[in-house]
C-alpha cells in the first residue's frame, strides 16, 4: 500500500479511482499517468495545514475490497475519490464497502464526471453520504476539512435532512491564477515521481507536469466543452513558471517529461514561449531531453518551419493529436475544426523532423456509418505509411465513443429517447486487436453508431493492428480501405510520397 505524502493521522486520503475492477482480471502493465489533479489539490491543502495522503489505486491495480480495507486501516477523517464515467459502478462498489467497514470515514467525490453528471450520482444510494465537489476543488475542500457549514460552501452537492442541497457556483470559489505559488505542485504528492528516485509501475522514469487547465475547443463529445459552456475558461500558467519547473525536473536528473495537459501545444505562440528558453539554456535533444504532450492538428499543420524546428531541436519526442473521424463531414459533425488534409500535413511535418504522432480515433459515434468507419482506418493506415517513409513509428489509438453527461452529443441522445442509465452503462471486453492477452477494458454498453457492433469491431481490429503490419500488408489494406474514402479529391498523390 503506497501512500504519497502523509501516511498517518490523515485529514484526507485522496484516492485515484481504478478504471477497471482488478478483482476480475489478471494484472497487466498499462500506460501509467499519475493523478496530477489530486497531487495539486494535496499540495494546496498541505500548505493550508492539513495532513493529506494520495493513493494511486489505478496505478497499483487495487480492487474495491482492497481500497476499503486500506481506508479502514489508515482511518482518515475524510476519503476523497476522483470520478470517471467508466468507473461509476466500481466506485459505487468501493463506497459501499467503505461504509460497511469504516463508517466513521466521511466521503467526498470530485472530478469531471461528478461535475457534469452529479445528478446521476444522486440516483445511487451508495453515494448518499458523500459530498460532491464540482469544478475546482482546492478552496472547497479546504472549507470542508476546516468544518465550514456545507450550506455556505459554493459549488457542492450533498444530502441533508432537508433533502438534496445544491449550492450555487461562485467565481470566488474557483482558482483564477493556477500559477500562483499557493496552487503550485509539491512533487512529494505525485505517485512514483522520478525526481525522488522512483520508477513508475510501467518501468519508466518519466516525470509529469501540468501547464494548464481546460481546453478552448467545443467538440460535441468532450466533457471539457460542457465546462466551457458553464464559463470555466481554460487557464494557463505563465510560460516562465512552466520553464522553471521543467528545469527543476531536468536538474533532478530526469530527462523524460510528459505534459498531462489536455492541450499543451495550444498555439504557436505557446510552443515558442516554453521551448525557446529551454533551447537558450542548452536543454535540448542533444542533451537527452524528451518532451511529450498533446497538440492541435491545425496548429501543427499551420505552424512555421522555424517553430517545428525548435520542437525538434529541444527534444519533443511525441505529439498526441485527437483526430477522431476520417472525413470532413465526420469531423464537422463533432465540431473538431480540423480536416483530413491538416491531419496528413501535421503528421508529415512532424515525421520529417523525426517526431512521431500519437493519433486518436473514435469508433461508434452517433451518425458514424461504415463509410466513415472505413475512412478512419484508411486515414490511420496512411499516417503509418507516412511514418514508415520518414523512419518514425506513428502510434494509433482507436477507442469506443463514450457518452459524457452534459455534452452536446449527450443531450442529442437524450432527445432521441436514450436514458442516462443506458448511456452510462459499461461492460468489460477484450482489447481490440489483442493477441492472447488477459486484460479487459471498460467500454460503453450501447452501440450508438450506424453499423453493427461486429462490423465495427472488425474495422477497429484492423486499425489496432496497422502499426504491426509489414509495408506489404499495409498496402494490401488499400483494397478494402482506399485513400479515396477520406481524400475527397483533395490530393493527386499518395500521402507517403509527399
Amino acid at each position: 500500500m503506497k501512500i504519497w505524502g502523509y501516511k498517518r493521522d490523515l485529514d484526507l486520503l485522496l484516492i485515484n479511482t481504478p478504471l477497471s475492477d482488478y478483482s476480475q482480471q489478471g494484472p497487466e502493465s498499462t500506460p501509467f499517468q499519475p493523478a496530477m489533479g489530486l497531487a495539486v489539490l494535496a499540495s494546496y491543502l498541505d500548505r493550508r495545514g492539513f495532513r493529506v495522503g494520495v493513493w494511486d489505486a489505478e496505478a497499483d491495480k487495487i480492487a474495491p475490497a482492497g481500497i476499503a480495507e486500506g481506508i479502514a486501516l489508515l482511518k482518515p477523517r475524510w476519503a476523497g475519490f476522483n470520478t470517471f464515467t467508466s468507473s461509476f459502478e466500481i466506485l459505487a462498489d468501493t463506497i459501499r464497502r467503505v461504509a460497511q467497514i469504516s463508517p466513521e470515514t466521511r466521503l467526498m467525490l470530485g472530478g469531471a464526471d461528478v461535475t457534469t453528471g452529479y445528478e446521476y450520482y444522486l440516483t445511487s444510494k451508495a453515494f448518499e453520504r458523500a459530498v460532491l465537489v464540482k469544478h475546482d476543488g482546492e478552496l472547497k475542500t479546504e472549507a470542508i476539512l476546516g468544518g465550514k457549514r456545507l450550506e455556505e460552501i459554493s459549488g457542492i452537492v450533498f444530502i441533508s435532512a432537508e433533502g438534496v442541497i445544491t449550492t450555487k457556483e461562485s467565481r470566488d470559489w474557483l482558482v483564477q491564477d493556477i500559477g500562483s505559488p499557493s496552487f503550485s505542485l509539491n512533487r512529494e504528492f505525485v505517485s512514483y515521481d522520478p525526481t525522488f528516485g522512483n520508477t513508475g509501475p510501467d518501468g519508466k522514469r518519466r516525470a509529469f507536469i501540468a501547464s494548464s487547465r481546460g481546453c478552448p475547443y467545443e467538440c460535441t463529445f468532450c466533457a471539457s466543452s460542457r465546462l466551457l459552456k458553464e464559463g470555466l475558461l481554460p487557464r494557463y500558467r505563465e510560460p516562465g513558471d512552466v520553464v522553471r519547473e521543467l528545469v527543476e525536473i531536468i536538474e533532478a536528473g530526469v530527462l523524460d517529461i510528459k505534459f498531462n495537459d489536455e492541450l499543451v501545444w495550444a498555439s504557436e505562440k505557446r510552443i515558442r514561449e516554453i521551448l525557446d528558453p529551454l533551447k537558450e539554456m542548452g536543454h535540448t535533444r542533444e542533451t537527452g531531453l524528451e518532451l511529450r504532450g498533446n497538440g492541435r492538428v491545425n496548429v501543427i499543420a499551420r505552424a512555421s518551419d522555424a517553430t517545428l524546428d525548435v520542437m525538434q531541436e529541444v527534444g519533443v519526442r511525441k505529439v498526441g493529436m485527437g483526430v477522431e473521424q476520417g472525413t470532413v463531414e465526420g469531423m464537422e459533425r463533432i465540431k473538431k475544426r480540423i480536416t483530413p488534409e491538416e491531419v496528413i500535413v501535421a503528421t508529415r511535418r512532424l515525421a520529417e523532423r523525426g517526431i512521431p504522432a500519437l493519433v486518436n480515433f473514435m469508433f461508434g459515434l452517433p451518425g458514424q456509418n461504415e463509410k466513415e468507419t472505413k475512412a478512419v482506418v484508411a486515414l490511420a493506415r496512411d499516417l503509418v505509411l507516412i511514418g514508415r517513409h520518414y523512419g518514425v513509428d506513428i502510434e494509433l489509438d482507436g477507442y469506443k465513443y463514450r457518452p459524457y453527461q452534459g455534452t452536446e452529443l449527450w443531450d442529442e441522445l437524450l432527445k432521441k429517447g436514450y436514458s442516462p442509465e443506458d448511456l452510462r452503462k459499461v461492460i468489460q471486453v477484450p482489447r481490440a486487436g489483442e493477441r492472447g492477452g488477459s486484460h479487459l477494458q471498460v467500454e460503453p454498453f450501447l452501440n450508438l453508431g450506424e453499423i453493427t457492433f461486429e462490423t465495427e469491431w472488425e474495422h477497429r481490429r484492423v486499425l489496432n493492428q496497422l502499426t504491426e503490419m509489414t509495408y506489404k500488408e499495409l498496402w494490401e489494406t488499400k483494397n478494402k480501405y482506399p485513400s479515396s474514402l477520406y481524400l475527397e479529391g483533395q490530393y493527386s498523390r499518395s500521402p507517403e510520397r509527399r
